[in-house]
């Protein structure tokens, strides 16, 4: 059963979007309208599913309706940032086709759309947040300055995992999203921000309430004002001067499609009694960052959960349950490939 926290967040999830629909003065049952009326740059916030479309699902949330929470809530935010005009595909709960969304976006001269979701693994196991940009040309360019910089800033006001910024094909050789295929075609800069798990016990934890949906959503707007170096005198806020990282302009920004380049593990030092293992860890991918590592204590049978790795050497000390255990390590690139390592005895 829900306790009463839980169920006075999911009473909260529910509420968010339409006290902001009022204090935003949009409506579900109109186009979307602009969340003001400064016309300078033009943003559309595209929040996720809607409808039937319910996105991923976990404890009795739905994504659609914290995607739809944090978009609006963004779009107060960047409201009150000046000279940008802000559009929302959908306001309500209700589904908007693929197709029409990067339409609109084509519609109302959109300088860069942004699709608000959060993410679900078939194995539950990955935590973090990413961005899905398009792999070609300036769209690249575009995506992936921002999303170093919502990326930046989420780990570290927040502390969410920083997944990276990726892209992915589809069989044709062109974006696999259709909302950034299509934006790409239109020549609109896009992507899609995956803000964390909320499949994954670690992330929906920490992450998932509505002060801290708040706080993405606040972040969201400050990411994208410091993107068009924006400011704000009702937030204290001057972006004027923010200088982009350098980003090369690729033909086609391929996605790394291979595991780690290899997985090793050596044993340092043992301790029967205390029932522990000191060993060394290594990975390595020349296509992308290593993220994630796990360890098997029975030759593969069952794993741990995934622990963040920064790269590199690393020395890690871990539990052993007997004296015939023995250690292997699964190591995971940015694009949750894997490649299992050897395996060793700690105590010989």
């Amino acid at each position: 059963m829900q306790n009463m926290e839980q169920k006075k967040n999911l009473r909260l999830f529910r509420i968010i979007p339409a006290l902001l629909c009022t204090f935003l003065f949009v409506s579900a049952l109109f186009s979307p309208m602009p969340v003001n009326a400064k016309e300078n740059v033009v943003v559309v916030l595209d929040p996720g599913h809607g409808g039937e479309s319910e996105g991923a699902a976990y404890h009795g949330i739905l994504e659609k309706d914290i995607d739809l929470s944090v978009a609006l809530m963004t779009g107060y935010y960047l409201s009150q940032f000046e000279g940008v005009t802000v559009y929302l595909t959908r306001t309500g709960d209700y589904e908007v086709p693929l197709e029409d969304r990067p339409e609109f976006a084509r519609a109302v001269n959109a300088d860069f759309f942004y699709s608000i979701h959060f993410n679900a693994s078939d194995s539950h196991a990955f935590y973090g947040s990413e961005v899905w940009v398009s792999a070609f040309g300036e769209c690249y360019t575009a995506g992936y300055q921002f999303a170093k910089i919502l990326l930046s800033d989420m780990s570290s006001e927040l502390g969410t995992y920083n997944r990276g910024c990726k892209t992915r094909l589809n069989s044709k050789g062109t974006d696999y999203y259709g909302v950034i295929r299509l934006c790409t075609s239109y020549g609109i800069p896009s992507c899609i921000i995956e803000h964390c798990h909320i499949d994954n016990q670690y992330d929906f934890n920490n992450y998932i309430s509505p002060e801290l949906l708040q706080q993405m959503a606040y972040l969201d707007a400050v990411s994208i004002a410091k993107y068009f170096g924006l400011s704000s005198p009702a937030l204290g806020l001057d972006f004027t001067d923010y200088t982009r990282v350098p980003c090369e302009t690729p033909a086609c920004h391929k996605p790394d499609t291979t595991p780690p380049d290899y997985a090793v593990v050596a044993p340092v030092s043992a301790d029967a009694s205390a029932r522990t293992a000191t060993v060394v860890i290594n990975s390595l991918d020349s296509d992308s960052s290593i993220k994630y590592f796990s360890y098997s204590l029975d030759q593969g049978i069952t794993w741990s959960e995934l622990i963040k790795y920064s790269g590199g050497p690393t020395i890690v000390t871990l539990p052993l349950h007997s004296r015939d255990d023995t250690i292997t390590i699964a190591a995971y690139n940015q694009y949750d490939k894997c490649t299992i390592s050897n395996t060793i005895d700690p105590i010989p």
